[in-house]
């Protein structure tokens, strides 16, 4: 989770040159951004999406959206699971893919989705996380990586300090 967002933006500013103010991180540690938490909430998600869509960004600007952390799939839904995500309260606490992917497809970026998702522990292979956000991607012309296939697990490697996905 935290330590692939880190890595990503150490990579991006670091190796790639991108201006660190162009980069936003939401991890558990993350700074705020003036009074605006950066706390990787459902709601300081898409709250800040939506306020640098209205204040910042351009159409045909270009945009990378990189999560690292678990999804669900409920009652044939996507949900990214945020650091608040309840597995119990799915609707409630975890960010619903369509919405998400409106969200910036409604902005006019020229986005990239980057997924490093994986099942919630104890939840079977054969579920069916990922299927409907391929869809989605197609419908919404999205461009969208995932980091594995809808039955398979994305894994992580105590080497690497990442998930294989990440570190590649």
């Amino acid at each position: 989770g935290s330590a692939d967002a880190e890595a990503l933006k150490n990579f991006l500013v670091e190796q790639m040159g991108f201006p660190e103010e162009q980069c936003l991180l939401m991890t558990d540690s993350s700074a705020p951004i003036g009074e605006k938490s950066t706390l990787p909430t459902k709601n300081n998600i898409l709250e800040l999406l939506e306020d640098l869509a209205a204040n910042f960004w351009q159409p045909q600007d270009k945009l990378w959206f990189f999560f690292s952390g678990y999804g669900v799939n409920h009652e044939a839904q996507d949900y990214l699971m945020p650091i608040e995500g309840d597995s119990k309260r799915v609707k409630e606490t975890a960010i619903e893919m369509r919405q998400l992917m409106q969200t910036l497809q409604v902005s006019g970026l020229e986005v990239l989705l980057l997924l490093d998702f994986n099942r919630a522990f104890g939840v079977s292979a054969d579920s069916s996380i990922g299927e409907e956000t391929i869809e989605l991607a197609q419908e919404l012309q999205v461009s969208t990586i995932l980091s594995c296939q809808p039955q398979q697990f994305s894994h992580e490697s105590s080497e690497l300090g990442h998930s294989f996905f990440t570190a590649t």
